[in-house]
C-alpha cells in the first residue's frame, strides 16, 4: 500500500473515477462504430438510439444525487427526446448540402431551439410525453426520401480513428454529470438528452463511413429513438422501489434486450430477403 495521505487518496481515487466514466461511455462509442459496417444503417440507429448518452450520466448523476433530482431530471431527459427528433429531422434534410460539417451545426440549431422551449415548462410524465409526440409530428411532417447518391465506403473504422472519437465523447458526457449538481435537474435533464453521442457518433461515421450512411442511420433513428423514451419511463418506475444507481442500470438492462430482441427478428428477416 503507498503511504498517502488524505487528501492525495481524494484527489487519486476522483481521477481513478473519472477515467472510469470516460472509458465506460467512450467505450459505447467505439463498439458502435466497430459494428457499424456488418450492422447496415438500421442496425446502427439501434445502438445509437440506446441511452448509451443518457444512462450513463445519469448513472453518475444518481450515485451523487437524490432522488428527487433524478427523477426530475429524468422527465426533463424524456422531453428531450422530442428536441432530438428536430434535430435528426434538420440534419437528415440539411445533409443535401454534401457537407457534414454543415449539416450538424444546422441540426443543433434546431435542436438549442426545441430544448430552449421545453425548458420554460414545468413537466410531469404526460406533459413530457407530449413534448416527444411534438417532435414525432414534427419528424413527420418533414420525412422526405433521403438523396440517392451519397455514397459509403466498405471498410470498417480502425481503432485508433474509433478511440479517439469515443474519448472525445466520454468527455462531454462526463463533464455534463459531473457538473450537473450546480446546473440542476432541468439543465441536466436537457443536457443528458442532448444528441452528443449522436453527434459523436455521426462525425466517426461520416468520416469513415461516409454522409450518405450517417443521413441513413439518422433517419432510422428517429424510429428507434423510441427505445430511448421507454427507458426513461422504466426508470421513472424503477426509481421509487430501487436505489438511483441500480435504477438506471436495471432500466437499461431492459431496454437493451428490448433492443437486442428487435436486431435478431431484423437480421432474420433481412436474411430472408423481406428487406
Amino acid at each position: 500500500m503507498l503511504n498517502l495521505d488524505a487528501s492525495t487518496q481524494a484527489m487519486l481515487l476522483a481521477g481513478l473515477s473519472l477515467l472510469w466514466k470516460i472509458m465506460a461511455t467512450a467505450g459505447i462509442v467505439v463498439v458502435t462504430g466497430r459494428l457499424a459496417r456488418s450492422a447496415g444503417p438500421v442496425l446502427t440507429s439501434v445502438l445509437v438510439a440506446l441511452p448509451v448518452n443518457a444512462a450513463p450520466g445519469m448513472f453518475f448523476v444518481a450515485l451523487a444525487l437524490d432522488a428527487d433530482f433524478v427523477t426530475e431530471g429524468v422527465l426533463y431527459s424524456m422531453a428531450g427526446a422530442g428536441p432530438v427528433l428536430v434535430y435528426l429531422t434538420v440534419f437528415v434534410q440539411a445533409a443535401r448540402l454534401r457537407n457534414f460539417y454543415l449539416a450538424l451545426p444546422i441540426g443543433l440549431v434546431g435542436w438549442i431551439f426545441a430544448a430552449w422551449l421545453i425548458a420554460g415548462l414545468q413537466l410531469n410524465v404526460v406533459s413530457a410525453l407530449l413534448c416527444v409526440a411534438s417532435g414525432v409530428i414534427f419528424a413527420m411532417l418533414f420525412n422526405r426520401r433521403l438523396p440517392g447518391d451519397l455514397k459509403t465506403v466498405p471498410v470498417a473504422a480502425g481503432w485508433r480513428y474509433l478511440l479517439i472519437r469515443g474519448g472525445v465523447a466520454g468527455i462531454l458526457i462526463v463533464a455534463i454529470a459531473t457538473v450537473a449538481g450546480d446546473i440542476g435537474p432541468v439543465a441536466a435533464g436537457l443536457l443528458l438528452s442532448f444528441p452528443t453521442t449522436l453527434s459523436t457518433t455521426g462525425w466517426m461515421l461520416n468520416g469513415h463511413y461516409g454522409l450518405g450512411f450517417v443521413a441513413a442511420t439518422y433517419s432510422s433513428a428517429r424510429k428507434a429513438l423510441s427505445l430511448y423514451v421507454l427507458f426513461c419511463l422504466i426508470l421513472l418506475g424503477f426509481i421509487t422501489v430501487l436505489p438511483g444507481p441500480l435504477a438506471v442500470v436495471a432500466a437499461f438492462a431492459v431496454v437493451a434486450m428490448i433492443g437486442a430482441v428487435f436486431a435478431v427478428l431484423f437480421v432474420r428477416i433481412r436474411a430472408r430477403g423481406l428487406v
